[in-house]
């Protein structure tokens, strides 16, 4: 089975209904073959070797092995959850068109990677516009989606007003036209369907619809750029590319700055928050690997190993982990967002505040 290519939660958490509790083949890999990291054929001895380190059932191994060929033409990194079913194979298979961490486990599923991008990519709507042209596009996981006829029934083609002389009709009809626009941008945000907005086209246009926006809509304009109306969609995404990449970069920069000014850091200090439901956002070094957290048989997670190795809840001992492996259970009890952090920013963190930090929902109380 291969899940719809714009996977989101809803049909993540249908994977994780079909997958059983254990015995499960979770692999997380780069097969673009463009990939740096697979150059020269690496993919496959890389995958191999990580198969083999696992000793994983032969059928899970020998059904990778044969799959990525194919996989390298479709996707950039594809999921695999394998597991034997009374001596038949069954798969669950996701494709994703971004560069993901690789990972690999064999026991109970892992579905923390895709958890993290998910967390990780907003919903992006981009707004094309010009003289000729009204369009709207959803950008997420490094795919674009043309949502057709929304600004326009006529393929996205503005009704052609400039062909009037009329200098006031022409002005009634792109005022219809910026309030359309409005009245559906507000509505997706109201859904939930629209969390960062960039604009598209001509600079002039582009600052016709900026002075239409509502102050709701404008705090989620993240970005702009040129592109012509009747770009194809993986034009617009190419031409989006920049300014996506800056908005990513601003947000994270964003969110470590408000750490420092009200947050809380460290693993103790901010672990401890999470589970007095004080913070409500994560801001994590990589997916977590690195961190070391234990765990009590009452599933609280401690920063610093306890004091003998007693839990100071249950009197029992406590269970050695990594950050990683406790994140899905505290994102789901505390409501958490979390925002997974890599390259230079990521290294900020670790230096500045061991790698775990949290914006709190009572700064006051940092």
């Amino acid at each position: 089975m291969l899940l719809p290519q714009n996977f989101d939660e809803i049909s993540l958490q249908s994977l994780s209904s079909e997958l059983p509790a254990d015995q499960v083949l979770s692999l997380i890999c780069v097969v673009n073959p463009a990939s740096a990291i697979n150059q020269g054929g690496a993919t496959r001895i890389r995958i191999k070797n990580l198969l083999t380190e696992l000793e994983v059932p032969t059928a899970l191994s020998d059904f990778v092995m044969t799959d990525l060929t194919e996989a390298g033409h479709t996707t950039r990194t594809r999921a695999y959850f394998l597991w034997d079913e009374h001596g038949h194979l069954q798969r669950r298979v996701v494709d994703v068109q971004l560069e993901l961490p690789e990972s690999a486990s064999y026991g109970a599923p892992d579905l923390e990677p895709l958890n993290a991008v998910l967390a990780s990519s907003p919903r992006n709507l981009i707004v094309l516009v010009d003289h000729d042209w009204g369009r709207l596009f959803n950008v997420r996981l490094g795919e674009i989606r043309e949502i057709h006829d929304a600004l326009s029934p006529n393929g996205g083609r503005r009704e052609a007003a400039r062909n009037f002389d009329n200098n006031q009709y022409v002005e009634h009809q792109d005022q219809v036209f910026w309030n359309k626009t409005i009245e559906h941008l507000t509505k997706l945000r109201q859904s939930g369907a629209l969390e960062q907005l960039l604009i598209a086209g001509p600079p002039e246009l582009r600052e016709s619809l900026k002075a239409e926006l509502t102050s709701d809509l404008t705090g989620l304009l993240v970005g702009e750029f040129k592109v012509p109306g009747d770009a194809s969609a993986a034009q617009v995404l190419e031409a989006a590319q920049s300014a996506l990449e800056t908005a990513v970069s601003n947000a994270n920069e964003a969110a470590l700055e408000s750490v420092r000014a009200r947050g809380v850091s460290g693993a103790e200090l901010t672990l401890t928050a999470v589970q007095e439901g004080s913070v409500y956002e994560l801001l994590v070094s990589g997916d977590g690997s690195g961190t070391p957290v234990w765990r009590d048989a009452q599933g609280y997670v401690f920063g610093v190993y306890p004091d003998q190795g007693i839990s100071t809840l249950t009197g029992g001992g406590v269970e050695g982990k990594q950050l990683r492996d406790v994140i899905g259970g505290l994102r789901e009890n505390f409501g958490l967002k979390v925002r997974y952090l890599r390259g230079e920013i990521a290294q900020q963190l670790e230096a500045e505040m061991g790698g775990l930090a949290g914006l709190q929902r009572h700064p006051d109380q940092a």
